[in-house]
């Protein structure tokens, strides 16, 4: 994506053409070591030496429970005061002192959190420079109604957060070019949405991932009426006539799942013949089939997808 090549020349500092290759399915959080993209993760606030860019995992350590408290207890005081800091990543657990201090940082644009223990995300309406944000696996946080407050947020992404399943806080985020919405892909736990109804105000999205998600009604419908949607990632858990369908309207958005099926697999082989000639058929609920053993019903369909592609493009 060539704005997102554009974006991380000017906020992470790298050098026209410095910033690589961008693959269409990489998120603005994708690691970059060449950038320093997240730099070395520290423990000690001795080891910061500066500069914009703070990885940090002062949790989960080997420290006794009191030298614990006091290293958690001095990050929290020490981040507020940062004032170079503009991308911070909290690599192990985060607990709500924590993400609390790092709400406070005066300069702070993007917060990266692996996953945490918080239960309120108040504390971020204090965040008031924050353009991307990535909540990892944290299913407790609320209320997520606060998050409309950042109007100026461009990239969002929510991970295994029970509270995403109410997608209303998105409508005023009309900044938005990238979002992300995933359930727990650990224990492959689905997230429940209501409806994406409010992804419909968000008319400069760009790049859509929704992994390890139901939608209630299951459509995929609304997705073809985001105009400026470049790039979608999907879990192979819609049927697969919404997915079809959506192919056919949108044919201008890159998405895998825009074919009747995969390549053929190299790392599992077929339990009749013992080849590796497996693929994945597109739509919830289908088998992987072998292109050897399967041809017929894998031919019957791609048959039918394509028929589906075809009537929805007239």
């Amino acid at each position: 994506m060539d704005e997102l090549k554009i974006v991380l020349e000017r906020e992470i500092g790298a050098a026209a053409g410095q910033a690589g290759t961008i693959e269409p399915w990489h998120s603005f959080w994708h690691h970059r070591p060449e950038l320093n993209f997240p730099p070395k993760t520290i423990r000690e606030l001795a080891d910061y030496q500066g500069g914009k860019h703070l990885a940090l995992a002062c949790t989960q350590t080997e420290l006794s429970a009191a030298a614990q408290k006091k290293l958690l207890n001095s990050w929290c005081e020490y981040l507020p005061q940062l004032q170079q800091v503009e991308f911070l990543w909290l690599q192990s657990r985060v607990p709500q002192q924590l993400f609390d201090a790092a709400c406070a940082m005066p300069k702070l644009k993007g917060l990266y959190i692996k996953w945490g223990g918080m239960t309120s995300a108040a504390a971020i309406s204090a965040a008031g420079q924050l353009t991307y944000l990535h909540l990892g696996s944290t299913p407790s946080l609320q209320p997520l109604d606060v998050l409309s407050e950042l109007t100026q947020l461009r990239w969002l992404e929510l991970e295994n957060i029970r509270a995403s399943h109410d997608l209303s806080f998105l409508t005023p985020l009309t900044a938005l070019r990238g979002l992300s919405l995933t359930g727990d892909s650990n224990s492959l736990k689905t997230l429940k949405l209501n409806s994406i109804a409010p992804l419909l105000s968000l008319k400069q999205l760009q790049w859509l991932q929704l992994q390890t998600v139901d939608i209630e009604d299951q459509s995929l419908e609304l997705i073809a009426m985001l105009p400026a949607l470049k790039q979608l990632l999907l879990s192979n858990t819609f049927p697969m006539a919404e997915i079809a369908l959506l192919a056919g309207r949108r044919p201008d958005i890159h998405c895998d799942l825009f074919q009747p099926c995969s390549e053929v697999v190299s790392w599992t082989k077929c339990k009749k013949c013992q080849n590796a000639t497996m693929v994945m058929l597109t739509g919830k609920g289908t088998p992987w089939l072998c292109t050897s053993c399967d041809w017929a019903r894998i031919s019957r369909h791609q048959d039918e997808f394509r028929r589906i592609v075809q009537n929805a493009a007239l």
